[in-house]
C-alpha cells in the first residue's frame, strides 16, 4: 500500500494548487484524478478557459466585421466554426501540457481514476489503495439539471457538450441567465445565431446588482439578443429535428430551436466519494467545512466546489493554498470571502467586488458614487462608450465596501477595487492615485472625484 503525507482528490483548481504548494513545503503528495491528460479540471477542460477562448475568436470576427469604421478595408470576413473549436483545443492542450510539466517537475504522483474513501485515512483508486495523514478534497462540480428538463447529447446540451459542438446554429435557446448563458449568449449572437435567453429571476445576472443585470439585458437586446427575465422553459418537446419550447413569462408562447443549452448553475461532484466512511458530513450539498477549510473528519479537508463557498476558479486556489497551509502549520489560514472579484466575460463585461449596494444597505449608511463609460477618450476611441463604474462606501467612515463595473474591460478594471476593500481603504485614497490618461482606468478615478 502506497503511504503518502498527503492525497489530493481532484485535479482542478483547487486540487492542484493544494497539491503544489504541499510539495514545496517538501511534503508526500499524490494527486488522484480521473485523466492524466486533462488535469485542470472544468476550468481548464470544459469552462473558464475554452469558453474565453471562443469569446476571443468571435471578438475578432466582429472587429474584423467592423473595420471599416476604423479606416480598415478588410474584404469578406467568414468565420469556421470548426477551426475555432480546434484553436481551442489547442489553448486547452498547451495549458494542459504545461500543468502536467508543472506537476511532475514537483515530484507530485498523480495516479488515474476515481477515489472513494475506505476510512478516514484511505483512498481506493480500482483495486488500488493509498493512505495518507492527511486528505484533501477537491473533486470539482457538475452541471446541475431541472427536475423535469435534462440534457441528452442531442438537442438539449450541458455547456459541456455545446463547447464540443462545431455545427452553425440558427437559433439557440439557451435555459439560465447566470454566468454560464450570459457567455455563452455573447460567443452564438456574435456568430449571427438567433439567441433567446429564459431566466426565473427578474433579472439576468441574478447574483449581481439589480442594475448590472438591467444594463446587461439592455445591452443584450441592442445586440439582438432576446432575453426573457422572469419566465420558465415549462416544457420542451422533439419536433421534425428541432426542439420546441413553451415558455411561461408574462404570457405563454411557444418557438422552435436547433439547440438548447441547459445552463442552470453547478452543483459538487460527490458521487462515489463514500464520504461517510472517512467522516466527513455534508451540508445543502457541499461538504461541511470550517472556517479554516477543515472538514468534520480532523485530517481531512476540502476545497473549491465541493466545498461550501465561492464556486469560482480563483477562490479554489485561494482555499486550496489555505488548506495546505493548515495542514502543515495548523489552523491559521482562512480563505478571502468578501475581496473575491467575479467577473462575466459576455459583452458588455461585468466585474463586481465585495458587496451589492443592497447588501450594503442592510448593514451600513451608505455612499454611492457611478460614472459612465460615455464621457472617458479612451472609450470613445474603443467605441465602448455603453458601460458604467459604481462604488458603494460606508458614508460614516468612507470605507469602500463594493464595487462593479459593466463596460469594456471590466473584467480587468475591478481588480483595482480588490485591494481597496481587503484593506477597508476609503473612497479618499483610491481618488489620491493618479490614473494614467487616456485610459479606461479613469472611470474608476473619475467616479471618486466625483
Amino acid at each position: 500500500m502506497n503511504k503518502y503525507d498527503v492525497i489530493v482528490i481532484g485535479g482542478g483548481p483547487a486540487g492542484y494548487k493544494s497539491a503544489l504548494k504541499l510539495a514545496g513545503m517538501d511534503k508526500k503528495v499524490c494527486i488522484i484524478d480521473k485523466s492524466s491528460k486533462h488535469l485542470g479540471g472544468t476550468c481548464l477542460n470544459q469552462g473558464c478557459i475554452p469558453v474565453k477562448s471562443l469569446l476571443k475568436s468571435a471578438e475578432v470576427y466582429k472587429t474584423a466585421m467592423n473595420a471599416a469604421e476604423y479606416g480598415v478595408q478588410t474584404g469578406e470576413v467568414s468565420f469556421s466554426l470548426s477551426a475555432v473549436k480546434q484553436k481551442m483545443l489547442k489553448n486547452i492542450e498547451l495549458l494542459n501540457n504545461g500543468l502536467a510539466g508543472t506537476i511532475k517537475r514537483a515530484k507530485i504522483e498523480f495516479v488515474e481514476g476515481y477515489g472513494s474513501f475506505v476510512d478516514k485515512n484511505t483512498v481506493a483508486v480500482g483495486e488500488k489503495q493509498l493512505q495518507a495523514d492527511y486528505i484533501i478534497i477537491a473533486a470539482g462540480s457538475v452541471a446541475s439539471e431541472l427536475p423535469d428538463i435534462k440534457p441528452d447529447g442531442d438537442r438539449i446540451l450541458t455547456s459541456r457538450e455545446l463547447l464540443m459542438n462545431e455545427e452553425f446554429q440558427e437559433k439557440l435557446l439557451i435555459i439560465g441567465g447566470g454566468v454560464i448563458g450570459c457567455e455563452f449568449a455573447t460567443f452564438y449572437n456574435r456568430l449571427g445565431t438567433a439567441v433567446t435567453i429564459v431566466e426565473p429571476m427578474a433579472e439576468l445576472l441574478p447574483n449581481e446588482e439589480e442594475e448590472t443585470g438591467k444594463a446587461v439585458k439592455r445591452e443584450f437586446k441592442k445586440a439582438g439578443i432576446v432575453s426573457e427575465t422572469s419566465s420558465l422553459v415549462k416544457s420542451l418537446t422533439y419536433e421534425e429535428g428541432r426542439v420546441r419550447a413553451v415558455i411561461s413569462g408574462k404570457k405563454v408562447r411557444e418557438d422552435s430551436f436547433d439547440l438548447v443549452l441547459l445552463a442552470v448553475g453547478r452543483k459538487p461532484n460527490l458521487s462515489g466519494l463514500e464520504l461517510s466512511k472517512a467522516g466527513v458530513q455534508t451540508e445543502r450539498g457541499h461538504i461541511k467545512v470550517n472556517k479554516y477549510m477543515q472538514t468534520t473528519a480532523e485530517n481531512i479537508y476540502s476545497a473549491g466546489d465541493a466545498a461550501d463557498g465561492w464556486m469560482l476558479a480563483h477562490s479554489a486556489y485561494d482555499e486550496g493554498m489555505c488548506a495546505a497551509k493548515n495542514i502543515v502549520y495548523g489552523n491559521k489560514y482562512m480563505p478571502e470571502r468578501t475581496a473575491v472579484p467575479r467577473v462575466v466575460y459576455c459583452s458588455p463585461e461585468v466585474g463586481a467586488a465585495g458587496l451589492t449596494e443592497e447588501q450594503a444597505a442592510d448593514k451600513y449608511e451608505i455612499e454611492v458614487y457611478k460614472t459612465l463609460f460615455k464621457p472617458n477618450a479612451k472609450a470613445l476611441i474603443e467605441g465602448a462608450g455603453e458601460g458604467f463604474v459604481k462604488v458603494i462606501s460606508d458614508k460614516k467612515s468612507g470605507v469602500v465596501l463594493g464595487a462593479c463595473v459593466v463596460g469594456k474591460s471590466a473584467t480587468e478594471l475591478i481588480h483595482e477595487f480588490i485591494p481597496v476593500i481587503k484593506n477597508k481603504l476609503t473612497v479618499s485614497d483610491l481618488a489620491g492615485c493618479v490614473h494614467g490618461h487616456p485610459t479606461l482606468s479613469e472611470t474608476v478615478w473619475e467616479t471618486l472625484l466625483s
